[in-house]
């Protein structure tokens, strides 16, 4: 559709701009997705172990509460407004396919990666490197394999045969 006019075109461009580089996006629909992946990993904010689960529950309730639209997605009085109301309800799709790609590039704050980074260097320093001698104790991970554990039996045992 072409808009009527070319102040209507041009606020929507920029509307759409703001939009996609100034706000970070969170819908009703998916409050879990909106509150713990999005807003608490852009502010750094954290559930108090005390408390453990609140969130969740919170947002379970906060969602039951909400009213149903009386409007069906479709139907004649959804047509009339999104006639009436075009621009908006462009801008309410533009915002929905903005939070599907905002997944993978929300900011994150310099707290959530400092914790992070500690996290995954503390789960990685009990690990060996795969580069030292295979020792009797080790456990390999794909020992269900058949190939692979003849592979292992014959380098810790070279004269086994197959």
């Amino acid at each position: 559709m072409c808009p009527r006019r070319k102040s209507d075109r041009r606020a929507f461009q920029v509307c759409t701009y703001v939009l996609e580089n100034k706000f970070i996006i969170g819908m009703t629909s998916d409050m879990a997705e909106t509150v713990k992946k999005r807003i608490n990993l852009h502010f750094g904010w954290k559930e108090l172990p005390s408390k453990q689960g609140c969130e969740l529950e919170y947002i379970k309730k906060g969602t039951m509460e909400l009213p149903t639209s009386a409007l069906e997605e479709g139907g004649r009085e959804w047509r009339f407004i999104a006639k009436k109301n075009l621009f908006d309800s462009k801008l309410m799709a533009r915002g929905m396919a903005v939070f599907g790609m905002q997944k993978m590039r929300i900011p994150v704050h310099p707290y959530t990666v400092r914790d992070d980074r500690k996290a995954v260097s503390e789960a990685f320093g009990h690990l060996r490197n795969v580069q030292d001698e295979i020792d009797s104790s080790d456990i390999p991970f794909f020992w269900h394999i058949p190939r692979l554990r003849e592979l292992l039996s014959r380098r810790s045992c070279p004269s086994a045969t197959i």
